[in-house]
C-alpha cells in the first residue's frame, strides 16, 4: 500500500511539474564599442496564439542577458527594443520546447544623425546635407559636389525609425551652421549649381536655338500631363461651383493681360488665376512672353507670405489668401511666372526683385522649351 502510495506522488510530482510554458531567452552583443546595455529599454516580443496576437516584453539585465516564459506552440517574433541602434527581428516557433536561446547582434541604426554625429562628421570633413527629394539626388549625382562645393548631398529612404524626423533636422541644422560659418556663400553656390544641372536641357537647347514663342501652341487636354491635368479640373472646379461666378465671366484673354500687366489688387489677380484653369491654352504662350518683362506693378490686398518691396522679404499681410510664392508679384514677370507655376505644376526657376535680364530669358526660354517638347 505504502509502494502504491509512494507511486502515485511521484507520478503526481512530474505531471505538476511538467510546464505549458517555453522560455525564450539569449543574449545581446555589438562590435560596436559606444553601445551601451544600459540604453537598452528592453527586448519587444509579440507572439501569435490561434485566435490573437499578444504584445510583451522582456527586461534585459545589464550584461546584455535577457528571458521570457512564452507560451507552448505560438509564433514568436523578438527583437531589441532600443533607441539609436536596431537587430533585425528573428522568429521562433515555442512548439513543446522547454527553451529556446535567441541571441542578436546590434548595430547603429543607419538613419539616425544626432547633433554629436553631425559635429563628429564635419570634424572629419564629411559634410553632409540630407534630403528626401528624389529629384535633388538625381541632380547631386551628375557632378561631384564634394570637389565643387566641398560637401555631400545624402539622399535617404524613409527608415523605420521613430525619431527619424527629429534627428534628421537637427542634423542639417548643425551642418547647414557649419556651412554658413565656413563659406557663406555656400546656399547660393548650390541654388545655382542645381538651377543649371536641373534645366540643362532646356538651357542647351536654348543657347542653339530661338523658339519662337507666337507659333507654340497648348496640346489638346488630353495629351496634357497628368499632374496638369489634375490641376486644371481641380481650380476649374474650385471656380465654377462658387454661387456667384459672374464675376468670370468677362474675363478673356484681353481682360487677364490688363490685369496682370496694371492691376495692384490681388483680389483681381486671383480671379485671373481662377479663370486659367478655363482659358490656360490661350494664355500660356501669352504667361511665357510676359516673362522678361521687368516692369513694377506692386501689389496690395493679400493675405500669406511673398516677396516683399517694402517691409522686407517676408511678410504676413490680412486680406486676400495667396498660394506660397517666391516670385516677385510686383513685377510683371514674376506674376507670369507665379500663374505658369500654379496651372502646370511645372516649376523653371524663381523670379526675385534683383533677378538679372539674362535669367529671364533663360526662365522664359525654359517654359518655351518645355511648351514646345509638349507639342512633339
Amino acid at each position: 500500500m505504502k509502494k502504491l502510495l509512494f507511486l502515485f506522488l511521484l507520478f503526481s510530482i512530474q505531471v505538476y511539474s511538467q510546464s505549458d510554458e517555453t522560455v525564450v531567452y539569449g543574449r545581446i552583443e555589438s562590435k560596436y564599442d559606444e553601445i551601451k546595455l544600459k540604453s537598452v529599454i528592453a527586448m519587444r516580443i509579440r507572439y501569435y496564439t490561434q485566435d490573437n496576437s499578444y504584445y510583451t516584453f522582456a527586461d534585459v539585465e545589464k550584461d546584455g542577458n535577457y528571458s521570457r516564459k512564452l507560451p507552448h506552440n505560438v509564433r514568436v517574433l523578438i527583437a531589441p527594443n532600443y533607441h539609436n541602434y536596431h537587430a533585425d527581428t528573428i522568429e521562433v516557433y515555442t512548439g513543446l520546447k522547454d527553451s529556446i536561446r535567441v541571441d542578436f547582434i546590434l548595430k547603429p541604426k543607419k538613419y539616425i544623425y544626432t547633433q554629436t554625429k553631425a559635429i563628429q562628421d564635419i570634424e572629419k570633413g564629411l559634410v553632409q546635407l540630407i534630403t528626401f527629394d528624389t529629384l535633388e539626388y538625381e541632380w547631386s549625382r551628375k557632378v561631384d559636389l564634394k570637389k565643387k562645393l566641398g560637401f555631400d548631398y545624402l539622399l535617404l529612404k524613409e527608415p523605420k525609425d521613430d525619431d527619424f524626423y527629429d534627428e534628421m533636422a537637427i542634423y542639417n541644422q548643425q551642418t547647414e551652421a557649419f556651412l554658413s560659418e565656413q563659406k557663406p556663400d555656400w546656399e547660393y553656390n548650390l541654388s545655382i549649381l542645381r538651377d543649371s544641372i536641373i534645366h540643362l536641357e532646356a538651357d542647351q537647347y536654348g543657347e542653339n536655338h530661338i523658339i519662337n514663342i507666337k507659333k507654340l501652341k497648348v496640346p489638346a487636354k488630353e495629351k496634357l500631363p497628368e499632374e496638369m491635368k489634375k490641376r486644371i479640373e481641380a481650380r476649374y472646379n474650385e471656380y465654377v461651383n462658387v454661387k456667384d461666378n459672374s464675376v468670370y465671366k468677362p474675363l478673356d484673354k484681353k481682360h487677364m493681360l490688363k490685369i496682370i500687366l496694371t492691376e495692384k489688387d490681388y483680389n483681381k489677380m486671383s480671379l485671373v488665376l481662377d479663370k486659367l484653369s478655363e482659358e490656360y491654352d490661350v494664355m500660356i504662350p501669352e504667361l511665357i512672353q510676359l516673362l522678361t518683362d521687368k516692369k513694377e506693378i506692386g501689389i496690395e490686398n493679400f493675405q500669406g507670405i511673398i516677396v516683399d518691396r517694402q517691409n522686407g522679404p517676408l511678410t504676413f499681410h490680412c486680406c486676400i489668401p495667396i498660394p506660397f510664392s517666391r516670385d516677385d508679384l510686383y513685377t510683371v514677370a514674376g506674376r507670369a511666372n507665379y500663374l505658369l507655376k500654379i496651372i502646370t505644376t511645372e516649376d523653371h526657376g524663381n523670379i526675385y526683385p534683383d533677378t538679372n535680364e539674362e535669367y529671364l530669358k533663360k526662365i522664359q526660354n525654359r517654359w518655351a522649351y518645355w511648351l514646345l517638347q509638349l507639342q512633339e
